[in-house]
């Protein structure tokens, strides 16, 4: 366990590093002055090859960033001796030549959604500068080697930033927090420094709950959540042109929608089951998408042609399931725990099935709240579908099985302050059981003191 531990410390430390070298540029002199020759020595290269396959995988960098990394390693062969040594370093070279490379800014944008962004702060990313952004990539890598280093004096340099690194680095590592000795040092740090808010980011490396989600929280996560609530309501919607007329077009190739699409495929293939509703609404979400993609300006279009092939392939492929299979996925997901629950007898089956149908529709809606899009009169109601519904509040009784649902898929958004204050003025009139069980579910991801 130690050992894993270690290695993935390692792994940790040299993604910054790597990072820090090309943004900084500084390679070159380090390498001069022979400060790189003990990395090298203790297995650099390989964690250059991590990184440059996690390049290949996300295609996130400038060309510019590109080149360097590209002279980094032509410059690495005067000072590496072995045979095993020498081989890497050419692998790296040919990878770097032939990969079709895009001129990516999304590296920065990854830095500031995690390190900055918030609900209420997500569309200013415009006004800060990439300058600014490549000197805080820098700055993640100095924060680290801080924490790994044992000399107390050295965290005067630590800025009032250092709680938003902590934040992005549990984006990027979630499992630095099974590190002991690391997590006390940075309440420690945290405790003792006067950060802004730092109760809920101390709170967020105390807290033992085993989140299906470890990670901090991620706006880009958030987003691609959302989309796929969006997506699951379309494809369950009975009137799918209506859908289609409603969303503007332009949304369908958004990264966040075609992640979410990406997801949703997957799990139906894993699965080898989707709902005939469902197929018939996707065929005609991705000839929609088809046809409409010459009308917009995209640099991932190579990408979108192959996620629609790849869906229409699927729905060849796929028969479709019974509904009683994927309505109870659903209402184990949304309403039920397991196999006890009426549903999965023929009473009130179709009353279930509204239900669950409602439920899909309405979960984007509270998103848009949470999100502070619209208000709560702005949300869709229905009629009553139990006999036990009518002359109650059944309303109340969607809203906390939506929050709860949202809860379960990604606890950490509720850290976000506009999410956390909407759901407590959502949830502050509702008094039940399971609004007060859900109450204290969200508290303990922002414990305040």
């Amino acid at each position: 366990m130690q050992k894993n531990k270690e290695s993935l410390k390692k792994t940790i430390y040299y993604f910054y590093f790597t990072e820090y070298l090309l943004f900084s540029k500084k390679y070159k002199s380090l390498l001069e002055e022979g400060l790189l020759d003990i990395d090298i020595k203790s297995g650099y290269l390989y964690e250059l090859c991590y990184f440059a396959n996690n390049m290949i995988s996300k295609n996130i960098y400038p060309i510019f960033i590109i080149e360097r990394f590209f002279e980094f390693t032509s410059l690495l062969e005067k000072h590496v001796e072995d045979e095993v040594g020498k081989e890497i370093v050419n692998w790296l070279k040919t990878v770097l030549s032939e990969q079709s490379w895009n001129d990516a800014t999304e590296v920065y944008y990854r830095e500031y959604t995690s390190r900055y962004a918030t609900v209420a702060s997500s569309k200013n990313f415009d006004m800060i500068s990439l300058e600014k952004l490549e000197v805080d990539i820098q700055r993640d890598f100095q924060y680290l080697n801080l924490l790994f280093m044992d000399h107390r004096e050295l965290e005067v340099c630590i800025g009032t930033d250092f709680p938003f690194f902590l934040n992005k680095l549990l984006i990027d590592f979630p499992q630095i927090i099974q590190d002991k000795h690391l997590k006390n040092k940075i309440i420690r740090i945290m405790k003792e420094r006067d950060f802004e808010d730092k109760e809920k980011y101390i709170h967020l490396f105390q807290d033992k709950t085993n989140y299906k989600v470890a990670q901090g929280f991620d706006l880009e996560r958030v987003e691609i959540f959302y989309s796929l609530t969006v997506l699951k309501k379309i494809l369950t919607s009975k009137d799918i042109q209506k859908e289609l007329e409603q969303v503007s077009s332009e949304y369908f190739y958004h990264s966040r929608f075609i992640l979410a699409m990406d997801a949703f495929l997957e799990e139906a293939e894993t699965n080898q089951s989707i709902m005939e509703r469902q197929r018939d609404n996707l065929k005609e979400l991705l000839f929609y998408m088809r046809s409409h993609l010459k009308d917009t300006r995209l640099y991932n279009q190579d990408e979108i042609v192959c996620l629609v092939n790849r869906g229409l392939h699927l729905i060849n492929l796929l028969s479709p399931s019974e509904d009683i299979i994927e309505y109870t996925k659903e209402y184990i997901r949304r309403i039920g725990n397991g196999y006890r629950y009426l549903f999965l007898s023929s009473f009130k089956r179709e009353e279930v099935n509204e239900h669950l149908r409602y439920l899909i529709q309405f979960a984007p809606q509270v998103f848009d709240y949470l999100l502070g899009k619209i208000d709560k009169d702005s949300f869709l109601m229905r009629n009553p579908i139990y006999e036990s519904e009518i002359g109650i509040n059944y309303i109340d009784k969607d809203i906390v099985m939506t929050i709860e649902y949202l809860f379960k898929n990604y606890p950490r958004m509720f850290f976000d302050d506009t999410i956390y204050r909407r759901t407590e003025s959502l949830l502050e009139t509702i008094h039940s059981l399971e609004c007060e069980r859900i109450k204290r579910k969200i508290y303990r991801i922002r414990r305040e003191r």
